[in-house]
């Protein structure tokens, strides 16, 4: 492989990391309007500790973009630099560009965490009505 084609290899990656981040901001988007209407509608604090997570969420989002944004150009001028034969900084740029993908990454893995903490939220509310509901039922 030449030092040209190893960068060019990320394109695609980036490209696609990049799509599932916007999907991924969208979706919580739409989920914030949702439940700004409800909460305005009918104050719960379930839905208030949701919407604080969303809050939490898009930041991280943003943060996950940028970093995508910065590892996609390093990887762009570590092209032009290997194009440049200017091999260091080549070498320099695909470095940072992998460095700055790991951090994307790692946001990532805390966003998730926090989705999955944000279901449970949802989940225990559930659990406990349909307690409430079989209690109510065995009384009857």
């Amino acid at each position: 492989m030449t030092p040209l084609e190893t960068p060019a290899l990320l394109f695609s990656m980036i490209s696609l990391l990049f799509l599932s981040y916007t999907s991924k901001y969208l979706a919580i988007g739409t989920l914030i309007r949702t439940l700004h209407k409800e909460y305005k509608e009918n104050p719960e604090k379930i839905v208030f500790t949701q919407i604080q997570s969303l809050k939490i969420r898009v930041s991280l989002i943003k943060r996950m973009k940028e970093f995508c944004l910065i590892s996609l150009f390093c990887g762009t001028c570590s092209i032009i630099s290997h194009y440049l034969d200017f091999n260091l900084g080549g070498k320099v740029f695909f470095s940072l560009s992998l460095f700055s993908l790991l951090i994307s990454l790692i946001i990532c893995l805390k966003e998730v965490s926090l989705s999955v903490a944000a279901l449970n939220i949802r989940l225990t509310d559930i659990s406990e009505v349909n307690e409430k509901n079989i209690d109510a039922n065995k009384a009857n």
